[in-house]
């Protein structure tokens, strides 16, 4: 993955997702972003038998999630500092409507990478962890308004 900085908006994963963003036509793709940052619930099977369910969070997952509450605290009128012109642009015009449930699971998608996620290991072993956590929790109060 390659970063360059403690922004959501400064990785590839991130860039890549806001150039299908903008080809989408409209915010759907946040949604799904979001959603596929959530923890995966156990099978019933899995339960019957004991296995745990899969929780491992990918970095690329959880980039392209933690970019997608970016555009989530935008729309609430708390844009990151560093929110690309494009998306300011973009999210100006296109229409937008958003559940108080999207909002919510954002709050608990950016919680949870930044607890437990390979994007957390990652920053962990880059010794930049904290700088990077402070980030994650204003994503947090942005998203709240």
């Amino acid at each position: 993955m390659g970063t360059w900085g403690h922004s959501a908006f400064e990785n590839d994963a991130a860039s890549d997702w806001l150039a299908d963003l903008y080809d989408a036509g409209n915010i759907a793709p946040v949604e799904k972003a979001i959603r596929a940052a959530l923890p995966e619930k156990p099978s019933l099977l899995k339960k019957l038998l004991g296995a745990k369910a899969n929780t491992y969070l990918d970095a690329d997952v959880a980039s392209v999630a933690l970019v997608a509450a970016e555009v989530l605290a935008a729309l609430r009128g708390n844009p990151h500092a560093s929110i690309p012109q494009e998306l300011a642009d973009f999210l100006q015009t296109h229409e937008s409507s958003v559940s108080d449930e999207l909002y919510s699971l954002a709050i608990g998608v950016v919680s949870r990478i930044g607890i437990d996620s390979e994007l957390c290991e990652l920053w962990q072993e880059a010794g930049e962890f904290v700088l990077w956590k402070e980030d994650l929790d204003l994503l947090v109060r942005r998203i709240v308004g």
